[in-house]
């Protein structure tokens, strides 16, 4: 697939796009939180990582992951409206194209039309020199 730059990208995709980022930055933020409030739990000794390693995984889970489900989901919701918008142009141009075509082919069949007018018009002028030649040999 091309590489597009982001000026040729719909408003639309251009809007989940960034609302993707900023949810993804909150991802990276909840992250950090979580990190800073067990860290703090493991500082005022009330929790051992090593005995609660489950639960600190849970945290972490619970705390950042439907955000990253969020920002996948609206990235890809930019990606398919971008893509379906190239087969709108894809397709507008296929139509532009049969357009052009059929109106060249038009424009052959009128020409073959008048080829074979001018192939006629021929046989009707050399029909008339031979009866002018044949005038002249019956008048000699």
């Amino acid at each position: 697939m091309e590489v597009k730059h982001f000026k040729d990208i719909n408003l639309i995709s251009k809007v989940l796009y960034v609302i993707s980022i900023i949810i993804l930055v909150y991802t990276l933020l909840t992250i950090y939180n979580s990190h800073v409030y067990i860290s703090s739990l493991v500082a005022s000794n009330r929790i051992v990582v090593s005995e609660s390693i489950l639960m600190v995984i849970t945290y972490y889970i619970n705390s950042s992951l439907p955000y990253a489900f969020y920002s996948i989901a609206t990235f890809s919701m930019g990606y398919i409206i971008s893509g379906l918008n190239v087969k709108k142009e894809v397709k507008k141009d296929i139509k532009s194209d049969l357009e052009d075509f059929d109106k060249l082919n038009k424009d052959l069949e009128d020409f073959d039309k008048l080829n074979k007018d001018l192939e006629d018009f021929d046989k009707l002028n050399k029909d008339d020199n031979e009866l002018e030649e044949l005038i002249e040999y019956l008048k000699d």
